[in-house]
C-alpha cells in the first residue's frame, strides 16, 4: 500500500493539472480519466468536499447485491459469491 504521503502527492499533482496550475493540457477522455482519478484520489484521503467516487461505488454495491451478487474481501479483492 502506497503511503500517506505518496497519495497525497498524487492528489495534489491531479488538482493542480485539472486546476492548470501544471502546464499539462488535457482533453477528452483523458480529462475524463484525470477527473476520475482524482475522484479516488479524494475518496481514499477522506475529503468531504468529493464524493464522486463513493457515491458510484455505494451504488454498484447496490446495483451488484439487487442482482443477487454477495460481496465478500478476498485476497486481491472483491469477488461475486
Amino acid at each position: 500500500m502506497k503511503s500517506q504521503d505518496e497519495v497525497t502527492r498524487a492528489h495534489d499533482l491531479m488538482v493542480g493539472i485539472l486546476l492548470g496550475q501544471v502546464p499539462l493540457e488535457l482533453a477528452g477522455e483523458d480529462k475524463r480519466l484525470a477527473i476520475a482519478t482524482t475522484d479516488v484520489l479524494c475518496w481514499v484521503l477522506g475529503h468531504d468536499h468529493n464524493q464522486n467516487f463513493g457515491n458510484n461505488l455505494t451504488a454498484f454495491e447496490l446495483l451488484l447485491e439487487e442482482m443477487g451478487y454477495e460481496l465478500a474481501p478476498m485476497e486481491g479483492g472483491i469477488k461475486g459469491v
